[in-house]
């Protein structure tokens, strides 16, 4: 997998209200390739069924706009769902990125 994932997932058998974080620890999502992992990876968790999936971009350092671009689609998928993507822990030149361009209005972004 181009992007190392570890995921803290509830138990499938715990309700819907429960929330999963998905850290990400590769430093740079730079690839198209790895956009399509890391989307992969948010889709397979959504169907889960929880409410919340907290998105820990602590460890990334660079992302590019394909990457953004997919985050962007998989969001709008789990609000047709009902289901808030929550992105953490962005330093502060990808936090820069998204208010920039004003794709973090349909996100919620929030510092841990």
């Amino acid at each position: 997998m181009a992007v190392d994932m570890n995921s803290e997932s509830n138990p499938p058998d715990r309700t819907a209200a429960e929330s999963t974080t998905l850290s990400v620890e590769h430093p740079r999502l730079t690839s198209y390739l790895q956009g399509l992992d890391l989307q992969k990876e948010l889709l397979r968790l959504l169907e889960r069924g929880h409410s919340e999936f907290v998105l820990d971009l602590e460890a990334g350092e660079v992302i590019s706009s394909a990457v953004i671009g997919m985050l962007i689609g998989v969001n709008r998928e789990f609000l047709s769902r009902n289901v808030k993507l929550v992105l953490t822990n962005l330093v502060p030149q990808i936090r820069q990125v998204f208010e920039s361009t004003r794709v973090d209005e349909p996100f919620q972004i929030r510092n841990a």
